[in-house]
């Protein structure tokens, strides 16, 4: 029983390093959102997902969830700003949660984000990695990710290919990118 338990506690170590980032290849003065998502049961045009990039490399994924996107796009953009300044105003709160934070880094106009994510079922936090290009200094779009479909720690991770586009959004004051996480 007791190795079972030290098995399923913990994190999977992040495989990349974190790396400043010193190029005007992306804006970092706000948050990068998408409004539509793809899932394991495929696509939910009901869902929003955004993440800020930190001049420092690191990554935190500041929205998921639910959004009406039967709403106007003018009114979809203020519930995201006022979740995005929720998080970020209680952003004491999840400086200690693995899951959500992650590092990026950017060669050429290729980024790979690297983050911790909820384990299904409880369990070790496994990684995920989206791999995506630069299309300019306000837009990025992801075509893969490796791993969390479902979450799945160690070993192989299953590679999916997806189509999303973030787009980037001025936000200010952006959180503090210090966690207990990432040196």
């Amino acid at each position: 029983g007791i190795i079972l338990c030290l098995a399923c506690a913990g994190y999977e170590l992040l495989s990349q390093t974190r790396k400043s980032f010193n190029n005007d290849s992306l804006r970092l003065d706000g948050y990068y959102y998408t409004i539509g998502k793809e899932f394991p049961n495929g696509f939910n045009p009901d869902y929003a997902d955004g993440f800020f990039l930190n001049k420092n490399g690191v990554f935190f994924n500041i929205i998921h969830g639910a959004i009406d996107s039967n709403l106007d796009n003018v009114r979809i953009l203020e519930i995201l700003d006022e979740r995005v300044k929720r998080t970020s105003d209680q952003i004491e709160r999840y400086t200690d949660n693995r899951p959500d934070w992650g590092v990026f880094n950017i060669e050429n106009s290729y980024i790979t984000i690297e983050s911790w994510e909820f384990a299904a079922g409880g369990g070790a936090y496994p990684t995920k990695t989206l791999r995506g290009s630069i299309v300019n200094d306000t837009t990025i779009h992801i075509h893969e990710i490796v791993g969390a479909y479902p979450n799945n720690k160690g070993g192989i991770k299953k590679i999916k290919s997806l189509d999303e586009t973030y787009h980037f959004r001025k936000f200010s004051p952006k959180p503090d990118s210090i966690n207990i996480f990432i040196e």
